[in-house]
């Protein structure tokens, strides 16, 4: 434990990426700004729940931060900025719609943003398998996509939850959970294609330059 706030203080003081930092400070305003609502510090309304903001926010944002932890442990670099990036568009557009009331004056939004945010879960969990499953490329896209689709199902149990406590409608017609189950599997699989088009090109990549240093041997 003691190692991972190292890690953190290290990463939100002295992260030799500028564009880590500056996105992470972003990220962590957004969940401060989800929490101070939720708390009612704070009085703007949206169209759903605050609290599904900040669960879905804080579990994003502490899924990447392990990862990105993880991939430095094991890779000595950073995640790619551009994770972070993409993590942060998804959580922003997620509480822009709830806060402008985008989902019900756009029917394709929500579709839309559980392809997004399913993919970019996959990819942070093909990136955090990868690490610790040197060489087995195939094993780390198959955990990271069955992790991702698991997490996409208590995803909706979460949602029927706060139906049946706080009487709200977050499930909304009777089609939305097939919906977005079929959304988050089509954004899960495009995922996991790209991630393996990425480890084949990287095995590929490694492969040339292990012959090109054998042929330099020789000669």
């Amino acid at each position: 434990m003691n190692r991972f706030f190292a890690y953190f203080k290290d990463q939100m003081l002295f992260s030799p990426s500028r564009a880590h930092r500056i996105i992470r400070y972003c990220v962590i305003f957004l969940i401060a700004f989800e929490l101070l609502n939720f708390g009612r510090a704070l009085s703007f309304t949206v169209e759903f729940t605050w609290l599904g903001l900040v669960l879905t926010s804080l579990f994003s944002y502490i899924l990447l931060e392990g990862a990105n932890y993880h991939h430095i442990k094991r890779e000595g670099r950073e995640l790619h900025w551009s994770l972070w990036l993409l993590v942060g568009i998804a959580l922003s557009l997620d509480l822009a719609a709830d806060l402008f009331g985008l989902y019900s004056r756009f029917p394709w939004y929500d579709s839309f943003l559980h392809f997004l945010s399913s993919g970019i879960v996959c990819a942070a969990f093909f990136f955090a398998a990868s690490s610790f499953l040197k060489g087995r490329r195939g094993l780390s896209i198959l955990l990271s996509a069955s992790s991702t689709l698991a997490l996409s199902a208590l995803y909706e149990v979460e949602e029927y939850t706060e139906d049946l406590v706080f009487h709200t409608n977050r499930l909304g017609p009777g089609t939305d959970t097939a919906n977005d189950l079929l959304w988050n599997a089509l954004g899960v699989a495009v995922a996991a294609s790209a991630c393996a088009m990425l480890a084949w090109r990287r095995k590929r990549s490694s492969e040339t330059e292990g012959v090109q240093k054998l042929k330099l041997e020789k000669n």
